[in-house]
């Protein structure tokens, strides 16, 4: 993260924008294990340090797993950078840089120092959620999360609740859908975090499965072992999504 707030630093003093991407299925494309030599693409500059580095105007690139960020002072070599990344992998594009790393859910620990609230509202609160999240798959994650503290709920845990009802509550039509398709019969999708949990350090994972196009199971969940890498917590969740395959 010093790397990322060195850049940032120089993209505001030289007022350089931050553009930002994600690379799709970014855990696809290892290593290589044989060592690869290259020339000096055409147009760049050598430069005699102790360190391989070459300088063509000022554009700056950054990998975080699979967030991107890319600024400078040469917009043409900008979007030349862009161009170059979609041929090779799949990228979405995020725009203006807003949050990097590309991690906008709020994480929740044990908050010992929050009030007790009642344990057993907060538990009929949450096993109807989980009830619910049977035929809502966009709040699996969430009510995954706030059932985890049905020992010991805090004010903290119960706003989270909330929460999760006040989005309901503006969002009550998203249920599932089945329609004829011609896809294929069977398909599955995974994901990981990573030591995602303040509390053990254990990531989440989640899959989803598709009969004939239409959505017939997911889960998120907390794994069981703590990863030791994103890689192995990826592996995990595909395991995952297998056994509900088979």
């Amino acid at each position: 993260m010093n790397t990322v707030r060195i850049l940032l630093s120089l993209a505001a003093h030289h007022n350089w924008q931050l553009l930002q991407y994600d690379v799709k299925n970014a855990f696809l494309h290892g290593d290589l294990d044989e060592e690869i030599y290259m020339n000096i693409p055409p147009g760049f500059e050598g430069k005699r340090r102790k360190q391989a580095l070459v300088c063509k105007g000022v554009t700056a690139l950054l990998v975080y797993v699979d967030d991107i960020i890319v600024t400078g002072n040469d917009e043409r070599e900008k979007h030349e950078v862009k161009q170059r990344l979609a041929t090779e992998f799949e990228i979405k594009e995020l725009g203006i840089l807003n949050l990097y790393p590309n991690r906008s859910k709020p994480q929740v620990g044990e908050a010992k120092e929050e009030p007790v609230v009642d344990k057993r509202m907060y538990q009929r609160l949450v096993g109807r959620l989980i009830y619910l999240a049977h035929t809502r798959l966009d709040i699996a994650y969430s009510v995954s999360v706030i059932s985890q503290f049905m020992h010991d709920p805090r004010e903290l845990h119960l706003q989270a609740a909330y929460r999760v009802l006040h989005y309901l509550k503006g969002n009550p039509g998203n249920g599932i859908l089945f329609k004829k398709n011609n896809t294929l019969p069977l398909e599955a999708y995974t994901d990981a975090n990573y030591a995602s949990s303040l509390m053990d350090r254990r990531s989440t994972i989640g899959y989803c499965t598709f009969l004939r196009g239409n959505l017939v199971t997911w889960r998120s969940k907390k794994q069981n072992v703590v990863a030791r890498s994103f890689a192995e917590s990826e592996f995990r969740a595909i395991a995952q999504g297998l056994c509900e395959l088979l």
